[in-house]
């Protein structure tokens, strides 16, 4: 006998296996073909505190709360700063010091003449600009650096991303357990409708007692049905929290208390579809930019070879021997050469190969967008065109439940095929419910395939 309890523990939606990213495919056709269904769950005592969040609420927080999109956000001013630090290469630097020299004994003077016996402290305060640098391997690694820092500030919305797609498919999660603990509260309503029907029979003598012990055993396994439902939605509400740092606590529940189609995006074709992945999938853009940055690198390594190095300075020296008459003297070098050496040789063979990696990385990310939307739209389609049989097996269900408990009732049935019936009419809700919940989903996870997974989809 397979009762509401098996379909509820075969669908864990933390364990489950997802439909990939799909097409947003919703038109008015298929959003007008299905009526909303009510999922409203009688009051518990630990549902009493229970916070009712939308969906609109839980997509905008997943932008800013979750512990990936802050350490994205700790990454990317990790990158600004190495930007700020290559382009701090580029310009020169200032040194300053304060010499006092002591001279006891004798001084050789301009023209080789000693001195006759001196005795002083002279002050020699100098202050300078200097630059030592290779500006070719510095400056192409200073773009080099802002390629990498673009790839970070992707990398931020692209945790985002994820993080917005987790928190939408969790309050899907959420919805069906939700909705699974209605159908297991009205089939638990259904056992104790049979189990009263079988007792009255057996006192009036027109029924067996393995009726009676039937319809104990099909309320028992209600309740336990119940019970585990009502686990099933401590567990999403947990794993939601988790992601957005709430108290854990705190149990969560959604907004309202029907689940209907969301469509959230309009029709579009295949080629568009792909197309704008590769233009606004922020992982995509990530991998591109890094690419270009692994370029740049190896261009840094053959300017850091072959490029000149400029060592140069400039300044003033106040010489004398009272800091009141101190006298200003222009100082100043110049040197500009080449040098090599074998480690400069392999880090270009180091570049190379990263880059080339980069450059791998960056077409397979774009070649999974495409992918990502090519099985999304497979998997949208099969939800959609799934939820019509879902919708009449309930309604064949409800209708043999109805056949075979008023023939119970008349005494021309069995109390068997009576709860063989509210079981098959239990799955048959639930299943109808996941195929919504799932094109929803589909929906949801095209709109992050494409790179379109924004708070403003999902406003009412």
């Amino acid at each position: 006998m397979c009762a509401l309890s098996g379909c509820v523990r075969g669908y864990d939606p933390h364990v489950t296996e997802r439909p990939m990213p799909s097409e947003l495919h919703a038109d008015a056709h298929a959003e007008g073909e299905v009526e909303p269904v009510d999922v409203a769950v009688p009051e518990a005592t630990d549902a009493k505190h229970a916070r009712a969040v939308a969906l609109t609420e839980v997509v905008k927080i997943a932008m800013a709360e979750p512990t990936s999109v802050l350490q994205a956000a700790a990454r990317l001013e990790a990158a600004s700063g190495r930007v700020a630090t290559s382009d701090g290469r580029l310009l020169p630097g200032l040194s300053t010091d304060f010499r006092v020299r002591y001279l006891d004994g004798r001084e050789i003077g301009s023209f080789g003449v000693i001195q006759q016996d001196v005795n002083f402290a002279r002050y020699e305060p100098t202050a300078a600009f200097f630059y030592r640098n290779n500006p070719g391997a510095a400056g192409t690694g200073s773009k080099a650096e802002r390629r990498f820092a673009d790839a970070a500030g992707y990398d931020l919305k692209e945790a985002q991303r994820q993080a917005m797609l987790q928190a939408a498919l969790s309050y899907q999660d959420i919805a069906l357990t939700r909705a699974s603990m209605a159908i297991a509260t009205e089939l638990m309503q259904d056992a104790e409708r049979f189990y009263d029907i079988a007792n009255a029979r057996a006192v009036a003598e027109i029924a067996s007692g393995a009726d009676v012990a039937r319809a104990e055993a099909a309320l028992a396994q209600a309740q336990r049905t119940e019970i585990q439902a009502r686990a099933f939605w401590k567990a999403a509400s947990i794993r939601l929290a988790q992601l957005l740092r709430w108290d854990l606590a705190e149990l969560l529940t959604t907004g309202d208390a029907e689940i209907g189609l969301q469509p959230v995006v309009d029709d579009a074709s295949e080629a568009n579809l792909t197309g704008e992945a590769d233009r606004a999938r922020p992982d995509v853009q990530a991998a591109k930019k890094r690419a270009e940055g692994g370029t740049l690198r190896t261009k840094q390594t053959w300017w850091d070879l072959l490029g000149p190095e400029v060592d140069a300075s400039i300044g003033g020296r106040l010489l004398g021997t009272q800091m009141s008459r101190l006298a200003p003297t222009l100082i100043g070098y110049a040197f500009i050469g080449v040098s090599f050496d074998f480690e400069k040789g392999g880090r270009i063979r180091t570049a190379k190969g990263n880059a080339k990696a980069l450059q791998f990385q960056a077409e397979a990310t774009s070649e999974q967008a495409d992918a990502d939307i090519e099985v999304a739209m497979v998997n949208v389609q099969a939800a959609r065109e799934a939820i019509p049989p879902a919708r009449a097996e309930v309604d064949a269900a409800e209708r043999s439940y109805a056949i075979e408990l008023a023939r119970f009732d008349a005494g021309t049935g069995s109390g068997l095929e009576v709860i063989q019936s509210q079981n098959m009419k239990a799955r048959a809700k639930l299943s109808f419910i996941e195929q919504i919940l799932r094109f929803n989903a589909a929906q949801i996870e095209l709109a992050a395939a494409i790179g379109h997974l924004t708070p403003e989809l999902f406003a009412p």
